[in-house]
């Protein structure tokens, strides 16, 4: 409601660009989750908790990159 009239909108982390007709993760976003799985990958252990933050937050970045569920 406060952002004026634009071709990329940024929407719960998404943009949404109306010129390309695309949905993509906003950087600082696909940044974080890349972080993430680094750090994970370097471990040896995890809790269940969180394994399962990670795959939700996964899950939720999979909404917009398409072969992102298969390899879930």
């Amino acid at each position: 409601k406060t952002v004026w009239p634009q071709s990329v909108v940024q929407v719960l982390g998404f943009e949404l660009d109306t010129v390309a007709l695309e949905a993509r993760l906003a950087w600082d976003k696909l940044q974080d989750l890349r972080g993430l799985v680094v750090q994970f990958r370097e471990r040896r252990k995890a809790t269940l908790r969180e394994l399962q933050s990670l795959c939700g937050s996964l899950s939720w970045a999979a909404r917009v990159i398409r072969p992102g569920r298969v390899f879930l």
